[in-house]
């Protein structure tokens, strides 16, 4: 039989058994069964033998109904062999399946105490996963709420959570952990990306994951949103969530293969607030030499300023 796990388990071994007491096509009930018979453990054994067609769908319920072992011969490719050589097809030869037994039916209860076991643990696990999950006590990390602080003045502000109020996988409030992956895009300069296993690598180092539901399986996760919490998600599919959600915006791009980068408009966002920050020293500069404010240069010095405001945040 098939177990949980999709393994083929063994029920008996591959065995000969003297029968007695045989019988050819006698009643029992309303069925006829082609032999009847009496297995060494003394229980009765029925024999279909399949010649031109199995054994058809109305028997096998009735069959069902009844404490018997049932076990099918399959002789529909000796049908040209001479009938003095079917004694040792039937008994040897031919491909044979049992269709219901005792130890069939032991299996399978076996099996089904297995699935509400395994079920029963599932859901208790689910529970806790949940309870954990929906828990809003918040550690606070001083070093990412200044790098918060950070993305906000950079113009990111609209890209990260404020509202704390929301279920999470994290330790840590959603705008923290929001922020280090911007600070991660952003200091990652193209062609070079990221994909969501390096963020939560990151993140993972600072402990910022709740340990209960980090390193959750897909099957699992998927599992409980599907049957308990729908809007429950492992650390993982949090930090997956929010680069989506980053690329629906605008801000990173996506390479069709998980990896991300940040887009020249979430560039040029930060060169704008860049910008705005550093006005003063631009227009002193200007006077003295003349700079002019090309693209390319703003552009480059911004990616600088923004390094050079996060650097010491995040190591």
């Amino acid at each position: 039989m098939t177990d949980l796990d999709g393994r083929r388990r063994p029920v008996t071994s591959r065995q000969s058994i003297a029968l007695s007491d045989v019988q050819l096509e006698v009643a029992e009930g309303d069925l006829i069964p082609d032999i009847v018979a009496i297995s060494p453990e003394g229980r009765k054994l029925f024999i279909e033998i399949k010649n031109t067609h199995g054994c058809p769908l109305e028997k096998l319920d009735k069959l069902a109904t009844m404490d018997v072992d049932v076990l099918e011969i399959d002789v529909s490719s000796y049908r040209v062999h001479p009938l003095d050589d079917l004694d040792e097809v039937i008994l040897d030869l031919a491909p044979r399946v049992v269709l219901q037994s005792a130890a069939l039916r032991a299996m399978a209860i076996t099996i089904a105490d297995e699935r509400a076991a395994r079920e029963e643990s599932r859901q208790t696990d689910a529970g806790r996963r949940i309870a954990l999950y929906r828990d809003r006590q918040m550690l606070n990390s001083p070093r990412a709420a200044e790098l918060a602080d950070e993305m906000v003045a950079l113009g990111l502000a609209d890209q990260m959570d404020s509202d704390d109020t929301q279920p999470s996988a994290f330790r840590v409030p959603r705008r923290q952990w929001q922020a280090a992956i911007l600070y991660r895009l952003g200091a990652t300069v193209y062609p070079d990306k990221v994909d969501a296993v390096a963020m939560l690598e990151r993140l993972r180092q600072r402990k910022w994951p709740k340990p209960e539901l980090d390193f959750m399986s897909s099957e699992d996760t998927n599992w409980i949103a599907k049957y308990i919490a729908p809007d429950f998600k492992s650390a993982y599919e949090e930090v997956a969530s929010y680069l989506g959600r980053l690329q629906a915006t605008g801000v990173a791009h996506e390479d069709g293969r998980g990896r991300y980068f940040m887009t020249q408009s979430g560039r040029d966002t930060i060169s704008r607030a860049a910008r705005e920050r550093s006005k003063p020293t631009v227009r002193r500069w200007m006077s003295m030499s003349g700079w002019r404010n090309d693209r390319e240069s703003l552009a480059r010095r911004s990616q600088n300023c923004f390094n050079k405001m996060t650097d010491d945040l995040i190591t």
